[in-house]
């Protein structure tokens, strides 16, 4: 674990907000790596599906899109990922997140791998919101 890392995971632990650039390509292109993020402490069940949020993982503190919520477990995705990240124990989530300062996207011709991404994000995006529009109608809750 590197000193960083440990740091604001104790102060979040100990009730603090912390402040923080992200780094890496797997929120990507929601918060590319050198946004500044926000981290405040809530508890698991103030988490709601689709909002940003943090955990640690071996160390690290990762910030990742919630995807399901239990009183035992959060699942979350990082949005240009195929997979998620499993089923991380409550003890682990740290707290609510935002970005606070968007790194500017240079624009050039996309990558490859980036188009691939990019397409996954979108499609994930959409069926997420079809998903629950339709569940809203189920529940007659529109």
């Amino acid at each position: 674990m590197d000193y960083p890392a440990r740091l604001i995971i104790e102060l979040l632990r100990s009730g603090q907000s912390v402040r923080f650039r992200a780094r890496g390509s797997s929120m990507w292109p929601a918060i590319p790596s050198g946004s500044r993020i926000e981290v405040q402490p809530c508890a698991v069940s103030e988490l709601e599906v689709g909002q940003l949020a943090a955990f640690e993982r071996e160390g690290q503190v990762v910030v990742h899109r919630v995807q399901s919520v239990t009183p035992e477990a959060v699942h979350f995705l990082g949005d240009s990922l195929e997979r998620g990240d499993g089923c991380i124990a409550s003890e682990r989530v740290l707290g609510r997140a935002r970005v606070l300062e968007r790194r500017r996207i240079h624009w050039r011709l996309p990558r490859r791998g980036e188009v691939r991404r990019l397409w996954r994000v979108l499609q994930r995006r959409l069926w997420s919101k079809a998903w629950s529009r339709g569940r809203a109608r189920v529940d007659g809750s529109e």
